[in-house]
């Protein structure tokens, strides 16, 4: 995973800029040259959720939640 990117979207869900954080959030999981270790994609779409919930977007962050939990790597479920 891009961390530079990851912190940057970190950063943005602190200072509650839900829509950049959003954006950095799928970029970390677009991105081709930096794959994702196991465990990173339930991280990525739990904090998208995350996003969505905060842009008042439930039937999104739910299918974003649902992806989270089909990492089996991922041990935040």
């Amino acid at each position: 995973m891009n961390n530079e990117l990851f912190q940057q979207a970190r950063a943005a869900g602190a200072a509650k800029d839900y829509r950049k954080a959003l954006e950095l959030y799928t970029q970390c999981m677009q991105d081709p040259g930096s794959p994702l270790a196991p465990g990173e994609a339930g991280l990525l779409y739990h904090q998208i959720g995350n996003c969505l919930v905060k842009l008042n977007n439930p039937v999104e962050a739910i299918q974003s939640y649902t992806l989270a939990t089909g990492d089996t790597a991922y041990d935040a479920c």
